[in-house]
């Protein structure tokens, strides 16, 4: 079933804290049996539906808010109801209470008894008996001595500022929480275990997580201590047999709490101590192990640093290796073209003087045949 419920009637709305549009609405609530036939012996069965719908017809034009199956034998049937208000409890009562029924499948009518819901809630004589009877309580000290509050299955989105509302992780806030609480006399101290996310590593009873776990974040449940016994009984009184009412834009929305004293001495000084004690190892350890990651994080960081320097080393090295190889082989390449060079001067030099030496050899055979001519002319002129 929904653990939230439209509340259709706010005229008994008692305010709690309007700054959430918080407020305490009385459980209107009743239980009914119905006494079976022998259903075995019968061999038939009965269907709770039809009993539900003969019941809601007793009581119109009254109606359930709620109508469920709370307990099924052979022999019975118990049923659980809620209506609008308490006002209107005792005459839904009278309505149904001893009222005879027929069932289809039955030719015997069948007897509906109907009373008030009997609470379990805890009142003034329950706590003094605890403490008084408890030998390892001592009434002298606070939380162990009733004077603190256990409050159960509370909307976690009820109780953080308005702003924050439409979040999806967001814990209740114990300001809030202290000052819900204050009204009703003076706090010593205040705790919401999902508030601190070091409980989840604690044992449970040292922690504080009775009827809630950090896995479902949708409800919580917290402590509240007084510093004065009157705080507590106005507290305790306060809640007694309420649900919680929420007033929205769109309506008012209830839900069931649970309210009981701390039986666990979960805000006397040895416990709050000893959690203390547990939450700074906690918080050491935990620190150390932050330190721990980041300097293998920063260790990491200064390898992958390390090797991608040494990459970039090698690409270097590569680099200036390959311009090395560049540079030699265009070396190589001007010597080659040097020498070349050299060779087609020479060439051409050669080609020079091998015409030069034909010209001077012409030349001096021109002068040797003018020389001979001329000595032959000197010494026979008929010879011209």
């Amino acid at each position: 079933m929904n653990a939230f419920q439209t509340c259709p009637n706010t005229s008994d709305l008692v305010p709690l804290y309007l700054p959430q549009q918080l407020y305490l609405k009385p459980i209107a609530r009743l239980n009914m049996s119905l006494q079976l036939p022998n259903v075995k012996k019968l061999g038939k069965s009965v269907s709770h539906w039809e009993i539900m719908d003969k019941i809601r017809c007793l009581i119109k034009p009254d109606e359930f808010t709620v109508l469920k199956v709370t307990k099924t034998t052979v022999e019975f049937v118990r049923f659980e109801g809620e209506i609008e208000t308490r006002e209107k409890l005792e005459r839904v009562i009278s309505k149904v209470d001893n009222k005879m029924i027929k069932l289809k499948d039955f030719s015997d009518l069948m007897r509906i008894r109907a009373a008030e819901w009997r609470s379990d809630y805890p009142n003034r004589r329950v706590w003094d008996d605890f403490f008084s009877n408890a030998r390892d309580m001592d009434e002298m000290k606070p939380g162990e001595r009733p004077d603190t509050i256990h409050i159960s299955h509370l909307p976690s989105k009820w109780l953080v500022p308005y702003h924050l509302s439409d979040e999806e992780d967001v814990t209740p806030s114990e300001k809030i929480f202290y000052k819900i609480f204050e009204k009703f006399g003076s706090i010593r101290f205040v705790d919401i275990p999902i508030c601190d996310p070091y409980r989840k590593k604690m044992k449970e009873n040292i922690s504080g997580l009775q009827n809630s776990s950090f896995d479902k974040t949708e409800f919580f449940e917290g402590y509240v201590q007084f510093k004065d016994y009157i705080g507590f009984v106005k507290a305790m009184d306060a809640f007694r047999n309420m649900k919680l009412v929420r007033k929205e834009d769109d309506g008012a929305v209830e839900v069931n709490i649970k309210v009981d004293f701390d039986k666990s001495k979960h805000l006397s000084d040895a416990s709050i101590r000893r959690r203390e004690i547990v939450r700074d190892r906690l918080v050491k350890k935990n620190r150390e192990k932050e330190e721990k990651e980041q300097a293998e994080l920063e260790e990491k960081k200064r390898m992958e640093e390390l090797e991608r320097q040494k990459e970039v080393d090698i690409k270097e090295q590569k680099k200036l290796r390959r311009k090395l190889r560049e540079e030699k082989r265009k070396a190589k390449i001007l010597e080659k073209l040097e020498i070349t060079g050299s060779d087609e001067i020479n060439e051409k030099i050669a080609k020079e003087e091998k015409k030069l030496l034909k010209v001077q050899r012409k030349l001096e055979a021109i002068r040797l045949v003018e020389e001979l001519f001329r000595r032959i002319k000197g010494k026979d002129p008929k010879l011209l």
